[in-house]
């Protein structure tokens, strides 16, 4: 078995700052531009399928992780 700590040195656990929620959403809004939606199915359907990942969501905060790889 192989343990890999990744990210322990100088990594402190933070979460997305205000500016770039603010960014996603100004990017999410242009990209929307002149649509109307009737209700707010039609915006879930809107950002689950036609805003990419990084805009709709976020990877994580400078967390650390841990691989395990055994053999056998």
């Amino acid at each position: 078995m192989l343990i890999h700590f990744w990210g322990t040195r100088g990594s402190i656990p933070t979460s997305i700052g205000g500016k770039s929620i603010r960014d996603k959403i100004v990017k999410a809004l242009s990209l929307a531009n002149t649509r109307t939606f009737a209700d707010d199915r039609e915006i879930e359907t809107f950002v689950d399928t036609e805003l990419a990942f990084p805009i709709k969501s976020s990877f994580g905060g400078n967390s650390s992780c841990v691989q395990i790889n055994t053999s056998g």
